[in-house]
């Protein structure tokens, strides 16, 4: 079957335009790294890069936050670590205040002493994480756990205003942990066995029931000790089991990044293989169309 010239003009002309196409989209690929460049190149993996997008965003998200938890949970360590040598502290204060040998000024000091600690752990007691909220307020993040109200004594009574709840914080697709604890059952009475503590050594021996007082204050001060390690532990416990579901996330968030870069990213080599071949492509193409547009019968006359 014999074709017309005009045919063959459009057929080289198509050919060339079809040539720039292709390399302009390999020129487009090695521009941003990217094989798929629109849905239409490849709508199976487009599509499945998107489900890939998506979980790799969540991923990173549940890292961020266990991050973020983890840094709570660290400065709560913290601080019950200084309640607790607090505490330990508070108990050596009470054994000296039995001393009969002590004197009203040495009395005094100690209760200096034991309004010292007092107001440490009333601070500690009312701590702001990195995001702003109470740590020991419950659920209640904006309400000022612990407060005081005056007395006749340096010390005053301290009453708890959050509740008895705890805020979580998501780490995994099916995994929250505990951020907050409730005041109330972490410090229990132990502002108010400082009170009893500080005012029998303020008021001085000859006070009502001042060994007594001082008894009652260091079983106390043991009793909340001895709680406050089982809250210290849980607090490690829950960081150890950030770290793990971290990096497991780690792990998958890798593994959705390379099955994201195989679907949508270019192989180098082979598109560098190509746009240098649909160059060539392009420059025959161009050679042709020139060499026919000369072409006719009355070349031949």
């Amino acid at each position: 079957m014999r074709m017309s010239s005009l045919t063959m003009r459009e057929l080289s002309v198509s050919n060339i335009q079809q040539r720039q196409l292709d390399l302009m989209q390999a020129q487009q690929q090695l521009g941003t790294g990217r094989r798929v460049l629109v849905p239409s190149d490849d709508p199976v993996a487009a599509a499945r890069s998107l489900d890939v997008s998506q979980a790799l965003g969540r991923t990173q998200q549940f890292n961020e936050n266990g991050g973020r938890a983890n840094s709570i949970l660290a400065l709560m360590e913290t601080q019950l670590n200084g309640v607790m040598h607090g505490i330990q502290n508070l108990r050596e204060l009470a054994v000296k205040a039995g001393n009969g040998g002590l004197s009203d000024a040495n009395r005094k000091a100690l209760a200096a002493e034991v309004e010292a600690r007092f107001r440490e752990m009333l601070n500690i007691a009312n701590t702001r994480d990195a995001d702003g909220l109470y740590m020991f307020s419950g659920y209640q993040g904006n309400v000022q756990p612990f407060n005081e109200t005056a007395s006749t004594t340096p010390v005053g009574t301290v009453a708890y205003a959050g509740d008895d709840g705890v805020r979580r914080i998501q780490i995994s697709e099916t995994r929250e942990v505990q951020v907050s604890e409730a005041g109330n059952t972490v410090f229990g009475n132990l502002f108010a066995t400082i009170k009893t503590l500080h005012d029998a050594l303020y008021n001085g021996v000859n006070s009502p029931g001042y060994q007594t007082n001082l008894d009652t204050a260091l079983n106390n001060l043991k009793t909340t000790q001895d709680n406050l390690g089982i809250v210290f532990g849980g607090v490690g416990t829950r960081e150890n089991e950030i770290d793990a579901t971290v990096s497991t996330g780690q792990d998958l968030a890798l593994q959705y990044q390379t099955e994201h870069s195989k679907l949508v990213d270019i192989d180098y080599a082979k598109t560098i293989s190509d746009y240098l071949q649909s160059n060539q492509l392009l420059e025959v193409a161009r050679t042709t169309y020139q060499k026919t547009q000369g072409l006719s019968l009355f070349n031949y006359l």
